[in-house]
């Protein structure tokens, strides 16, 4: 159970280790330009057009691949590369990049969706301070748990669309 006392302490933690001017949120911080955050985001975004670029019409429209269809896709960009994104981004993301290149361009006969998630790449990547090394090569453990805080939030938005529609 959560007391006064410890929320008081899980705060003054967080203040004290959070970039001043960042808004701390329990829910999707779309406004963050935190660059752990935002590649946080930016990996989940980056899983999501995987899991579109392996989907196959079973005939009521698109669905994902069963294990036993999977085309050469053995594991996911979160199976194998989610800890060293969180760890080393700037050896990570670039590969994570010409990846999902390749994995739009099997989605041409799906255009809206394409765009879509172009879009969100993009937006991402702009959010992303250009000073020094705009990906930063390692980070600290305070920035790895800002990288998995913004990947859940992207990822719980993700599934939050799938269940109003």
């Amino acid at each position: 159970k959560i007391t006064a006392e410890k929320a008081a302490i899980i705060k003054a933690c967080l203040l004290k280790n959070f970039p001043k001017g960042e808004t701390i949120t329990v829910a999707l911080n779309e406004e963050s330009t935190n660059t752990a955050y935002v590649l946080g985001r930016l990996f989940s975004v980056l899983e999501q057009i995987q899991e579109k670029a392996h989907e196959k019409d079973n005939g009521r429209g698109k669905v994902p691949d069963s294990e036993k269809n999977r085309k050469g896709i053995n594991s996911t960009i979160k199976d194998r590369f989610f800890n060293s994104a969180a760890a080393t981004p700037g050896w990570v993301f670039p590969i994570l990049l010409k990846m999902a290149n390749h994995h739009l361009r099997k989605l041409n006969d799906r255009k809206g969706l394409k765009i879509e998630l172009e879009k969100m790449v993009t937006e991402l990547e702009g959010k992303i301070e250009m000073n020094g090394q705009p990906i930063p090569a390692r980070m600290n453990l305070t920035d790895q748990g800002l990288f998995i805080l913004g990947y859940y939030h992207q990822t719980q938005k993700r599934y939050a669309k799938k269940e109003e529609k």
